[in-house]
């Protein structure tokens, strides 16, 4: 059987690297559809950016099997690609935090940092083939090659777990990337063999420095071997904050039983009628536990007309929603945010940020689809809990903005008022000469109307679409909240003459 994977090229021509950049579009704008990134070309389907011609940048890629690369003058059909820039280009020094010797004690300086990005696999040929590994290794090769000693990334939160897997691990606060949005700065230690062998048939690094499977199973810290930056990191952070790697089920559980008492997160939307069992099964459902992170007072969480897969538990801390220069509302721990956006992929209509310093659990796509396979039975209380969360956020936002909608009447008798009507096809619509557009994800689930201020003309505009959009989101999940009320009591009722029959 044929190993093409395992031959992965350097792009040399002109033609090489076009077939990078319309491999990087066809992943980020046709199938992620993020088209909001700088460097587009939308005639010739490509994403290409400046990095990609500056010294020090190597390209990789993985040809498709069968391809003929001298059958197409424009680099032919890839597999996957990735790239790695050593010197780390200055744009990215305050995003990694280099200079920081509190972050990275003993580095000299940015020589010692290889910059991992552009990583994709066509859809086609991800999965355990190999064209994933190969990529993998060779960029820890070239890196290593080029003098690196930390090979770093910035990554969506959703995909922090799948990072971990294979040795990169978190070391600071989130960062706001004007391209990306919300990204997660990660680091792999190079030279610490000794961790990076330990993960076994994930590992970066060539199979030959890779050791043997520990025994004790439980990948707690005493349980995985630390090199000395490791170890440094991990006196400064605790370790749900590095790298699941370093957890056991008592260490995630008393993290966020130090922020959320038992008593509150029973009262927790997310976790209703669900056991601690239960909740440490999901949260570690996609290969590893779900990624704890940090973002810094005045940061961004979410913008609006992002598309992202992933929502929010808010841990500690306090975040506020805002629309334009309307505030919306503010949130504390326990509340739930983006979790519209997370389940139908919609681009996101309120921008929300950090009040405070904040703790968030990222609770992505991934997470669900993978705790779908492996635990069924949870994956659907949580994905319920979830749509039963946004059903009475729409409740509560439609009761609201009636009250506003009254608020405003009575505060302009001698103003037309505005008429409503039903469309052809039975939506109610409101007629507004000043109605924009309105946020269409979860307004927060502890949104304060005391801080939202006096009712003002400002918030015309907020109230005019909300009627129709929520009214529709409404009538939509009241039917699915029906309609799992009766599955539950049916297999209830089931499960009670099974019980009477029995005895």
């Amino acid at each position: 059987m044929s190993e093409w994977y395992r031959n992965v090229e350097i792009a040399k021509t002109r033609a090489d690297l076009l077939g990078v950049c319309r491999l990087r579009y066809s992943v980020y704008v046709d199938e992620l559809k993020r088209d909001n990134y700088a460097h587009l070309n939308n005639t010739q389907r490509i994403l290409e950016d400046p990095l990609d011609h500056e010294d020090g940048v190597v390209n990789l890629f993985v040809r498709a099997p069968g391809d003929d690369a001298d059958a197409d003058a424009d680099g032919g059909l890839l597999a996957g690609c990735a790239r790695i820039h050593v010197p780390l280009p200055e744009t990215y020094h305050d995003m990694f935090g280099i200079g920081h010797a509190d972050l990275f004690p003993g580095a000299a300086g940015p020589d010692d940092f290889a910059f991992f990005s552009r990583f994709m696999v066509a859809a086609e040929f991800r999965g355990r083939n190999g064209a994933t590994e190969s990529i993998y290794e060779r960029c820890y090769v070239q890196a290593r090659q080029m003098g690196a000693k930390y090979l770093l990334l910035n990554c969506s939160p959703s995909l922090a777990t799948v990072y971990e897997n294979r040795g990169w691990v978190r070391y600071k606060h989130t960062y706001w990337d004007g391209n990306m949005g919300m990204t997660l700065p990660m680091c792999l230690p190079i030279a610490d063999t000794a961790f990076l062998g330990s993960l076994g048939t994930f590992s970066i690094i060539p199979v030959k420095l890779r050791a043997a499977p520990s025994g004790s199973g439980d990948g707690g810290p005493e349980g995985v071997p630390k090199g000395e930056w490791l170890t440094h990191t991990l006196t400064r952070l605790e370790a749900p904050l590095v790298s699941s790697r370093f957890c056991t089920p008592a260490i995630i559980q008393n993290f966020i039983l130090e922020r959320i008492s038992l008593e509150e997160m029973n009262q927790v939307p997310l976790f209703y009628d669900t056991t601690s069992p239960e909740r440490m099964a999901f949260l570690k459902s996609a290969g590893g536990y779900v990624p704890f992170i940090r973002v810094k007072a005045g940061d961004s969480i979410s913008l609006v007309g992002e598309v992202r897969d992933e929502a929010f538990l808010v841990l500690s801390g306090r975040v506020r929603a805002e629309y334009g220069e309307t505030l919306l509302g503010f949130a504390g721990a326990g509340a739930l945010i983006g979790e519209k956006a997370f389940l139908s992929g919609a681009k996101r209509a309120m921008a929300v940020r950090a009040e405070e310093d904040v703790e968030l659990l990222v609770i992505s796509r991934i997470t669900f689809k993978k705790a779908m396979v492996k635990s069924p039975d949870v994956a659907v209380k949580f994905l319920f809990n979830v749509a039963c969360s946004l059903s009475r956020s729409y409740s509560d936002n439609m009761a609201r903005m009636h009250s506003e909608i009254e608020a405003l009447h009575k505060a302009a008798p001698a103003q037309p008022s505005q008429e409503a009507t039903v469309d052809g096809d039975g939506r109610w619509s409101v007629l507004s000469p000043n109605a924009s557009e309105m946020m269409r994800d979860s307004v927060l689930s502890t949104h304060n109307d005391d801080d939202c201020g006096e009712v003002t003309g400002d918030k015309i505009s907020l109230v005019a679409k909300v009627v129709e959009e929520g009214a529709a989101m409404l009538f939509r999940m009241s039917k699915l909240d029906m309609k799992a009320t009766l599955n539950w009591s049916h297999k209830n009722r089931t499960k009670k003459c099974s019980l009477l029959n029995y005895n």
